[in-house]
């Protein structure tokens, strides 16, 4: 697996001149927005049509459109649950009796069958404790990245040795296996007791801190890249764990496709930053890096802190 070490000397290089030194003096570095706003089209990857899963709501009081819409994770992570997710959505499982059920503030919003007592679709893959990581192709020795800490793209973390980003995406390894992490906005799959009983029906989000306990106990599939502040204003679930009580009124789910199964001029279309491209690191620099604000400097930067920059793609 190729682990990226950005060190400061390569983030320097890659800042704008308008950052650099002009005759011995220097200028206030970009923000995370200018760089952004900055960035080549070449530092931008688009979102795949099939790793977009859209889900139509039912309109607001207004009459103005509601949706949520995913990005699914690409190989090697979770695979077996995003397989399971483009058959349900060609089978349009979404389309019937579902709904957000859950709205648990500070937690998750969950989705999908509010009854939950629908047979599962049949010819879904199935899935274990072992497939909540990855597996290394070979033991990587790991260096400590909470000991003379520099800024680069690893991460001191509580929960797992090292914590970095991966194509985009927050990851944890232990040197052996990998896996994505619970962070705000990231996307799992609900399941019962047993770890073989969430198939990817029923999905939620993180609406709040990042519960990273849940790492590695259950399936993390993508992340929401619109609705996410839809649902995190809706109201709270009355019931036990922020379940919806009877007579609550849930966002109804009126369809779900993949943006690979909707007409072109239909599709949604969205990118995300390229993780090893030198606009990350300018923008890791401008995030992460403290500046004359802290009067105590922090050890670290928690990984879950930072929302990964990806925007719909308009106009082009």
């Amino acid at each position: 697996m190729k682990r990226l070490a950005i060190a400061l000397a390569a983030l320097a290089s890659a800042l704008p001149a308008s950052a650099l030194a002009q005759d011995g003096e220097t200028t206030k570095p970009p923000s995370a927005k200018e760089v952004l706003d900055a960035a080549p089209r070449s530092a931008w990857q688009e979102v795949r049509p099939e790793d977009l899963l859209i889900f139509e709501l039912n309109p607001a009081p207004d009459g103005s459109e509601r949706r949520i819409v995913l990005q699914l994770m690409r190989e090697p992570w979770s695979q077996k649950w995003v397989r399971n997710i483009r058959k349900l959505a060609k089978a349009r499982w979404w389309d019937t009796h579902s709904s957000v059920y859950r709205i648990a503030p500070g937690f998750v919003a969950q989705w999908g069958d509010p009854d939950e007592d629908r047979a599962p679709l049949q010819g879904l893959e199935p899935v274990g404790k072992d497939d909540f990581t990855h597996p290394l192709p070979a033991v990587t020795q790991l260096a400590d990245p909470c000991s003379d800490r520099k800024l680069d793209n690893s991460f001191c973390d509580s929960y797992a040795p090292v914590a970095s980003f991966e194509d985009g995406w927050p990851i944890a390894t232990d040197g052996v296996r990998d896996w994505p992490l619970h962070c705000p906005g990231m996307v799992g799959v609900a399941r019962d007791v047993d770890p073989s009983t969430g198939l990817g029906d029923t999905l939620y989000t993180i609406i709040g801190h990042a519960p990273r306990r849940l790492d590695r106990n259950l399936a993390v599939v993508g992340r929401v890249v619109e609705g996410l502040d839809l649902l995190r204003t809706q109201p709270p679930g009355t019931g036990e764990m922020g379940f919806y009580a009877e007579g609550q009124d849930p966002l109804e789910i009126q369809w779900a496709r993949l943006a690979s199964d909707l007409p072109p001029e239909a599709r949604p279309r969205f990118k995300y930053l390229e993780t090893e491209s030198g606009t990350f690191a300018q923008w890791l620099a401008a995030t992460g890096q403290p500046n004359e604000f802290y009067t105590t400097v922090p050890s670290d930067y928690d990984i879950c802190a930072l929302t990964y920059p990806v925007r719909e793609i308009e106009g082009e």
